[in-house]
């Protein structure tokens, strides 16, 4: 008899366990992929200007999540951001200051950025990283264009340096 209890205590507790509403995915992000086309987009890896000499290092992969995150993040309506910093994707109010970037893009106003990050793209639980991949997107479709990566890193405040294919 005790068993029978415990039995069907036992399934009684499973049923209502399995109808309670489990937590939302801890990256919002991954709840549906979608296909996104990146023009443009960068067939080397690409190097900074880093710290001591160093170069910052981002491969074609990490440069696609960023932009993917990017993309994902602005038609969910979402920012993110590490503590009180900048909150991203944000559009740059004025390309024409990012030295050597292409005259086609100069003017526009769908230049974005996104903070890079090597193997997974930024969700702001650590602070970005100096570099930025620079991509044009209106915020509405599942297209971009590939710009370019700049870093703040040894640029004076506020301001980027141009970072290059590797050769």
């Amino acid at each position: 008899m005790k068993f029978q209890i415990f039995t069907a205590a036992l399934y009684a507790s499973l049923a209502l366990a399995s109808a309670i509403p489990q937590p939302v995915a801890e990256d919002a992000f991954a709840l549906e992929a979608r296909a996104i086309t990146i023009k443009n987009k960068p067939s080397k890896e690409w190097e900074c200007p880093g710290k001591d000499g160093k170069k910052a290092k981002y491969s074609v992969k990490d440069i696609t999540n960023a932009i993917e995150k990017g993309i994902e993040c602005a038609k969910s309506g979402v920012q993110v951001k590490y503590k009180n910093d900048n909150a991203f994707p944000s559009p740059i109010n004025h390309p024409d200051s990012l030295p050597d970037i292409p005259d086609k893009y100069k003017d526009d106003k769908n230049v974005v950025h996104f903070p890079m990050k090597n193997g997974k793209a930024f969700n702001g639980r650590t602070a970005a990283k100096p570099e930025r991949v620079m991509y044009l997107h209106t915020g509405k479709e599942d297209e971009a264009e590939f710009i370019g990566l700049w870093t703040h890193e040894g640029a004076e405040k506020g301001q980027y340096l141009a970072c290059n294919e590797k050769k």
